[in-house]
């Protein structure tokens, strides 16, 4: 259940962030995609590595 949830909120932070363009609400969601990435990537039992890389769809990544 929590895989699913991360998922969703993964996919619904990405659909806001590309539709945001206030830097600061940017900021906020940025940082809120970064936990959730790591929220899942936690219960899937993953390492979670650091990239300058900002894919939206690279769910492996966390920009550190």
């Amino acid at each position: 259940m929590k895989r699913f949830v991360a998922r969703h909120n993964i996919f619904h932070f990405e659909e806001l962030l590309g539709k945001e363009t206030d830097p600061k609400e940017r900021r906020i969601l940025e940082v809120m995609l970064r936990e959730e990435r790591g929220r899942l990537a936690a219960a899937e039992g993953r390492a979670i590595t650091c990239s300058g890389s900002r894919s939206a769809s690279d769910i492996d990544r966390v920009t550190c």
